[in-house]
């Protein structure tokens, strides 16, 4: 989905967990050790050729310098700043999730 912009991850390797998965996804494509918390929700999403699962659970830095290692760029934004960029559709229900829950406060 080339040109569009989407949050760090990747396919879950053979025995490896979610968790485990996503710790090291964000490793690999931005440099940066995170603490996996928990699940914040999960989505199927049916796009014209393929199927996709995502897995997104609440995260927390630790430490590290973000890099563009397996991307164009990196950009640390905030909610309202999102609607600024394109994504691809199943990353919607994730946006619109976090805006309504940092609403409720």
């Amino acid at each position: 989905m080339g040109g569009l912009w989407e949050f760090p991850g990747g396919k879950i390797e053979p025995n490896e967990t979610i968790k485990e998965c996503i710790k090291r996804e964000i490793k690999e494509e931005l440099g940066i050790e995170i603490l996996v918390r928990e699940s914040l929700i999960t989505i199927e999403h049916q796009y014209p050729k393929f199927k996709v699962t995502l897995f997104v659970h609440h995260c927390q830095y630790l430490q590290g310098t973000p890099q563009a290692i397996e991307c164009e760029e990196v950009r640390w934004v905030n909610l309202l700043e999102l609607d600024k960029y394109t994504f691809p559709e199943a990353n919607y229900e994730i946006i619109n999730l976090l805006k309504s829950s940092v609403q409720k406060y």
